[in-house]
């Protein structure tokens, strides 16, 4: 929820909110309702919340790891395994930071 929540936010309302007045900056008219319900203004992204969205999915990764090895919880685990293991998964994880797919110059007509 801490994580969640800011980040639903960020996506659904203030990156949408300042698309639209980056957009009408150069000039673009269309409403606030277009650019809120996605259908003007890009895809969405996490733009520069991407660390949240990260710890989300790592925190929600983990929480998976507990129930579903719930019953070795109490036994100790080597600590260059588990090391090893993350660097492994963070050597995999595609990186999903960047422009979003948004473009840097307005669209000409």
């Amino acid at each position: 929820m801490r994580l969640g929540i800011p980040l639903i936010v960020f996506i659904f309302l203030i990156d949408r909110l300042a698309s639209y007045l980056g957009d009408l900056g150069y000039g673009h008219h269309a409403s606030l309702a277009d650019y809120l319900s996605g259908r003007n203004g890009g895809p969405y992204a996490v733009g520069s919340l991407w660390f949240v969205a990260a710890l989300l999915a790592f925190s929600l990764a983990y929480a998976l790891l507990r129930r579903v090895h719930a019953s070795e919880a109490g036994r100790r685990r080597s600590g260059a395994k588990v090391m090893v293991a993350v660097a492994i998964v963070i050597a995999v994880t595609p990186s999903r930071c960047g422009s979003g797919g948004r473009r840097a110059t307005p669209a000409r007509s």
